[in-house]
């Protein structure tokens, strides 16, 4: 267990936990006010502290590769989050907080339970890099992207159960890379 008193340290900017047994993260993390990446990744977490959304300055989270199942809005509100990395997780939902994040502009959800996301994800004004292959995703949100502004210039969708591709995908103005091997593609957008 990571002791209680962590949250004392006043100047700390970046806490490696990666690689351990943990299966919680104390609620103190949340008065790192200084915090600026916290990466947790390949331990055992099944949750979030709610105390994460109190951590005004991180840039990095990454809990990868642990056994959480959900995302709380513990989250949501972390407004200069730019890299959310949650790949090799059970997670099936991605809450509407997420839509919180105006600075996140790399998110790596690879390897989860997700059916579908929330249309939310298309709100992220910074996104540049979604990655969501190796899921259950059968549907993806309507785009709401009219104007090709969306920056999202990366999007990885292999291995999912996506049968048609939304017509709106061709708005996406500034991808450069889209992945949508080993999926049941019968045809694509015209």
């Amino acid at each position: 267990d990571i002791p209680q008193e962590i949250g004392q340290l006043e100047r700390l900017e970046k806490l490696d936990l990666s690689t351990n047994r943990l299966i919680q993260l104390p609620e103190a993390i949340g008065e790192l006010a200084t915090l600026r990446y916290l990466r947790a990744q390949t331990n055992s977490l099944t949750s979030l502290p709610q105390s994460l959304s109190n951590l005004s300055q991180l840039r990095e989270l990454n809990v990868s590769n642990n056994q959480l199942a959900s995302l709380t809005a513990a989250t949501g509100g972390l407004e200069k989050l730019e890299r959310l990395l949650l790949h090799d997780n059970q997670i099936a939902t991605i809450p509407a907080s997420i839509q919180e994040m105006p600075s996140l502009s790399f998110l790596n959800l690879s390897s989860n339970a997700l059916n579908t996301f929330p249309q939310e994800v298309w709100n992220l004004p910074r996104l540049d890099s979604l990655d969501l292959s190796l899921n259950q995703i059968s549907t993806l949100p309507t785009l709401t992207d009219k104007d090709g502004t969306l920056p999202l210039r990366y999007l990885n969708l292999s291995s999912n159960k996506l049968t048609v591709l939304p017509d709106e995908i061709n708005k996406l103005g500034r991808l450069v890379s889209l992945n949508i091997q080993s999926n049941s593609l019968r045809e694509l957008p015209k």
